[in-house]
């Protein structure tokens, strides 16, 4: 009775109901299996995904927007261009500094710049940036003629848009000294940008002074 007893709980345990189908826990394993590399695949995906997002938010912008012209530049030149035509247009171009004047001092300014700039070819040939705090501040819009006159476009970033600060001419004075002529305030203005400043295509987007060269 004693050799039997194992043998007959064997066989109680091969024929128990409960007791787990091979083939079913190699079907079941094959699947935890699948999910599980589903589940790897996922977070790979996911990581891949992640790291590429810290990547672009890390570096300067690429060179395709870098490349392409410059929101600041394009709103100096149109400011130029409504300054270009025969008649000063009806809708005044917004300039930020001359809104502490009344409306007849204001138009005088308006009708000595367009009176300089209109009858001239202007070319914008050089630009300085300005970054602070990681983000774009100021820029300065140089412009010259054929007859190397010179007009200066201020331009600053202001509540998530950029704005016409000022507009310099030599019978217009803003920025510049008192004694300061505009030839000379351009010379040094653009001397320190390329002396002190990075090439806005090269430099990574930090506190500093850029420049575009056209």
């Amino acid at each position: 009775m004693d050799r039997g007893f194992p043998v007959i709980l064997l066989l109680l345990f091969i024929g128990c109901d409960n007791s787990p189908d091979p083939q079913q826990v190699i079907e079941s394993s094959r699947k935890s299996t699948a999910e599980v590399q589903k589940q790897l695949e996922l977070i790979r995906k996911s990581t891949a995904e992640a790291q590429k997002t810290l990547d672009e938010s890390q570096k300067s912008p690429d060179a395709e927007n870098r490349s392409s012209q410059h929101a600041a530049e394009v709103l100096a030149e149109q400011l130029v261009s409504a300054f270009s035509s025969d008649e000063l247009p009806a809708q005044r171009p917004a300039i930020a500094s001359l809104n502490k004047l009344d409306g007849e001092e204001r138009d005088e300014v308006f009708r000595t710049i367009q009176k300089y700039i209109q009858p001239r070819q202007w070319r914008l040939w050089f630009t300085e940036i300005v970054v602070l705090e990681g983000r774009e501040d100021v820029a300065t819009c140089y412009f010259r003629s054929s007859e190397q006159d010179h007009i200066v476009v201020r331009i600053a970033f202001h509540r998530e848009s950029w704005i016409v600060a000022a507009c310099e001419i030599p019978e217009v004075r803003l920025a510049r000294r008192e004694d300061e002529t505009l030839d000379h305030h351009v010379t040094e203005m653009v001397t320190m940008a390329k002396e002190q400043g990075t090439a806005w295509l090269e430099g990574p987007l930090v506190d500093g002074l850029y420049f575009i060269e056209h």
